[in-house]
Parts: C-alpha cells; structure tokens; sequence
C-alpha cells in the first residue's frame, strides 16, 4: 500500500565541466497528490515546503524505485494537503478554432493585369 505524505527524490549529477566539474547530489522533495491503485500524482515542494505547481505522475512501481517516503508529523502534513488540495490540477489546453477558410477569387477567363503591365 502506497503512503500519503512526503517522497525524497535524490538523482546523481554533475556540476561543471571537464577538469573542474564534480559529482552532486540533486534532493527533490515531493508530495501525494492522489493515490489510486494504477498510479501517484505527485507535487513538487519547493525549499519551503511549499507547492510549486509541478506535477509528475507515476506508477506505484516507478515510486518505490525512485522515492524514498519520509514520515512527517500528521498536524504538519495536514496543512501541507490542505495547500495541496488548493491548487487545482493543470486543466487541459482547450481546443482551438478551425483555421476560417479563406474564399478564392472567382476566375473571370481574363489574366489580371498587375500595375506593372499596365
């Protein structure tokens, strides 16, 4: 059973290039936005602990690979869900117009004349 709350995610990096670059460490912590059976929506905290707004969905297979859960206190993940909870999903982009289709001249059997064959 997949736990509600703080996820850590830790991806090895580098920082710098050839001679001068070294390995680093990137933390990303993220919260359960929902959970169902098939998958985890997942939300971006930022150094704070606040949302960002970025989601990512995963299966609950990919979030035992990658997430590390870290237990918080329940009055302390209580507010976060309720930030949480705020923020609306991103809604899908909404359909654009038809392109109006342009009407052509009507070909009258004489070649029209430009201004500089005039």
């Amino acid at each position: 059973m997949i736990e509600e709350g703080i996820y850590l995610e830790e991806r090895q990096g580098t920082l710098g290039v050839a001679g001068t670059s070294k390995p680093i460490v990137y933390r990303n912590l993220w919260a359960t936005k929902e959970v169902q059976e098939e998958k985890v929506i997942l939300q971006l905290l930022d150094d704070k602990a606040n949302p960002t707004g970025l989601t990512e969905e995963v299966t609950p297979r990919q979030l035992a690979e990658r997430f590390v859960h870290k237990p918080i206190k329940p009055e302390v993940w209580a507010a976060l869900k309720a930030k949480l909870e705020s923020l609306a999903l991103p809604k899908p982009k909404p359909k654009m117009a038809p392109k109006p289709q342009l009407k052509k001249k009507p070909n009258t059997g004489t070649p029209s004349k430009s201004w500089w064959q005039t």
